[in-house]
């Protein structure tokens, strides 16, 4: 009898754990700290939002970013010693789109402007090794 308790209320845990993880997948807002993100979510999203920046500075359409291709990082704050602007929420993405075919390599440096990936941000890098990209580099150093 108590085993056949355990088991249930074993059963109706896993059940709750997984109902409770459905709803916090639409609110997951990606907030991380510094560091390697492993976060497969949250590299979905970041491969999703490469895939707008890669089609907008190299100038192509229905590009593909394998989430599998790409790898990310979180960063100290960053400032522009020039302008005096800081970058907060600093990502450093990096990987491999294909298009057409073929297989290009990016770097793509963002400041999104809250600690969140789904927020707007300022591009501050762009690069890849397509023959029609446009590259961007903000002037940048780690804050004092």
């Amino acid at each position: 009898m108590r085993r056949k308790f355990y088991v249930g209320t074993l059963v109706v845990f896993l059940l709750a754990a997984c109902g409770n993880e459905g709803n916090s997948n639409e609110t997951d807002t990606y907030k991380v700290s510094e560091g390697k993100i492993t976060n497969e979510k949250l590299l979905t999203n970041l491969a999703v939002r490469a895939e707008a920046i890669i089609e907008k500075y190299d100038e192509l359409d229905d590009v593909e970013v394998d989430v599998a291709q790409i790898t990310a990082d979180k960063h100290p704050d960053l400032i522009n010693e020039e302008t005096e602007n800081i970058y907060t929420n600093v990502y450093y993405i990096h990987g491999e789109y294909s298009y057409q075919g073929r297989n290009y390599d990016f770097v793509w440096c963002v400041s999104f402007d809250e600690n969140n990936a789904d927020s707007t941000g300022q591009d501050l890098q762009y690069t890849s090794d397509s023959e029609t990209g446009k590259k961007i580099n903000v002037n940048r150093s780690p804050t004092k």
